[in-house]
């Protein structure tokens, strides 16, 4: 992430100011899936701040909605309820769809609604997301779908994948 930081010295000023973003949220991403929930939310709010502060409200839920995982995460519920709703508002999901539904987003819902109980509805928004061609098998190894993996409704989930990533017609073998 540093070296994507220094990268971005020579990019145009908007171009640099996203990339430093973006930079953020995945440094927020690895240090959530390491554990280390105070860097991970210094990193999303680092980015959150970025963000409003270049006008780039898709991002600024990005990171709204990552801020939300984290926080959950660290069993800050309060934290966690106001930044959901933030992204909500930030993405204009109020309305209806908005940039945090893209398929390559509904992963990080699908880990909201798991990590809240509600397995109904992370099983449906998994299942609507997984015939997006960018899902790979590494989308259910996420760490806020760990508790979805003892329903029996996940061995059809991991074999839907399993079926649209097949490769002349014989499907990949994917872990628990």
């Amino acid at each position: 992430v540093q070296r994507a930081d220094v990268a971005m010295h020579d990019a145009p000023p908007a171009q640099a100011g996203r990339g430093r973003v973006l930079n953020r949220l995945c440094e927020a991403e690895l240090e959530r899936r390491a554990g280390r929930f105070d860097p991970a939310a210094v990193a999303a709010q680092a980015a959150l701040d970025a963000a409003q502060a270049l006008a780039l409200p898709n991002d600024a839920a990005l990171a709204a909605q990552l801020s939300a995982l984290i926080a959950i995460d660290a069993g800050r519920g309060e934290l966690a309820q106001a930044r959901w709703q933030m992204a909500q508002e930030l993405a204009g999901c109020v309305a209806g769809r908005c940039v945090l539904d893209s398929p390559e987003r509904l992963q990080l819902r699908a880990q909201w609604l798991a990590r809240q109980g509600e397995f109904e509805r992370a099983f449906a928004v998994l299942d609507a997301a997984l015939g997006d061609a960018g899902w790979t098998a590494g989308m259910l190894a996420l760490p806020g779908l760990e508790g979805m993996h003892g329903d029996p409704r996940w061995p059809g989930l991991q074999q839907k994948l399993a079926s649209r990533m097949a490769v002349d017609g014989t499907p990949p073998v994917l872990a628990r």
